[in-house]
């Protein structure tokens, strides 16, 4: 299965937003590089000027109706660790265009199974499927920036094995 995909998603004008959506173009941004502090934002508005403000439309693709999927943009982000990038886009400075953890963790898991065309074998907890899971430290079902960020990883289990564990010696 083919599906078109855009890639490295940080600016897309409103109207090709909607023109996304009606054509069933995938979108996939790396919410690790949603301007959260001071660290990356002030080289975004160097080289955008005023579209930095315009960057990761985040809710705009999802109110859209713009499949989302979400990654790391490794090896350059300088921790790939999903949690970061599920707090980037719940809790990011533009209100407007933050999202729900349901959304975002979607993104992660169900629509990128999706963009791959492995939507009926991977991306959900469901019978027959692959089960890839990781264990958290936290629900995510929390409203606390802090708690979110604090969210640690306990277990990972890949195809039935237990490839990290923090009880493991």
């Amino acid at each position: 299965i083919n599906r078109h995909v855009i890639t490295h998603l940080q600016l897309a004008d409103d109207k090709d937003i909607k023109k996304m959506g009606e054509y069933g173009i995938i979108g996939c941004i790396q919410p690790y590089w949603i301007p959260m502090n001071d660290l990356y934002y002030p080289i975004d508005v160097r080289n955008l000027g005023d579209r930095a403000k315009e960057e990761y439309k985040t809710n705009s693709f999802i109110k859209n109706g713009v499949i989302i999927t979400a990654s790391s943009d490794s090896p350059v982000t300088l921790q790939p660790y999903p949690i970061i990038g599920m707090l980037n886009a719940i809790f990011r400075n533009n209100k407007s265009e933050q999202v729900k953890l349901p959304d975002i963790l979607n993104a992660f898991t169900k629509n990128g199974a999706y963009q791959l065309g492995r939507e009926n074998e991977i991306g959900m907890i469901k019978e027959g499927y692959h089960a890839d899971l990781t264990v958290l430290s936290n629900s995510l079902q929390i409203d606390n920036r802090k708690e979110f960020e604090e969210t640690k990883v306990i277990m990972t289990i890949t195809n039935g094995i237990i490839r990290y564990s923090q009880n493991k010696q």
